[in-house]
């Protein structure tokens, strides 16, 4: 399980930090921030210990909308 603060490697080799998490509709969705540029983010789905990337713009903008409040 990913917490808020954990600092992950994706496969990219790039580092990116835990800042914040939401539960929807029965999915667990995590904000990352690269270790080296904050304008670098990434939405993604936690499922079965796999990291998806978010690509719906709709579901995008309803996921910063929660993880702002």
């Amino acid at each position: 399980m990913l917490e808020v603060g954990d600092l992950i490697t994706l496969n990219n080799d790039k580092k990116y930090i835990v800042t914040k998490q939401v539960y929807l509709k029965g999915h667990h969705y995590i904000f990352l921030i690269s270790e080296d540029c904050i304008s670098d983010f990434l939405i993604c789905d936690f499922i079965k210990d796999e990291l998806e990337v978010v690509k719906d713009e709709e579901l995008i903008k309803k996921l910063i909308a929660l993880f702002n409040n």
